[in-house]
């Protein structure tokens, strides 16, 4: 989960890597229009996944939302930033015990 912004392509690129190395599969849900509401694209592709991974770069509302869709589902979540200064915010909501910090560029 992330913006849809191209601010994002290297770090989801970068995710993609390392999961696909991991014999998992990276999915965005910009990438699939299967419903009429965007909403109901993220939520199946939460429910669909085994850990679900945000990048809270920014602070973005739409994240932490989703993020809460996926502590409802149960599913274990894997907290990113490209900032520093999110990661005591992030542990505040109690998001994941692991945060990794991608640096830009």
């Amino acid at each position: 989960m992330m913006p849809f912004s191209a601010n994002f392509d290297k770090v989801y690129a970068a995710v993609k890597t390392s999961t696909s190395q991991q014999n998992l599969r990276c999915e965005r849900a910009d990438s699939i229009w299967d419903e009429d509401e965007l909403i109901q694209d993220i939520f199946s592709l939460i429910f669909r996944s085994r850990i679900v991974v945000c990048d809270f770069t920014g602070q973005n509302p739409n994240v932490f939302y989703e993020a809460g869709i996926a502590h409802t589902l149960g599913r274990p979540v894997i907290a990113i930033t490209q900032n520093e200064n999110d990661v005591l915010l992030i542990f505040g909501i109690g998001v994941s015990s692991s945060i990794w910090t991608i640096k830009k560029g």
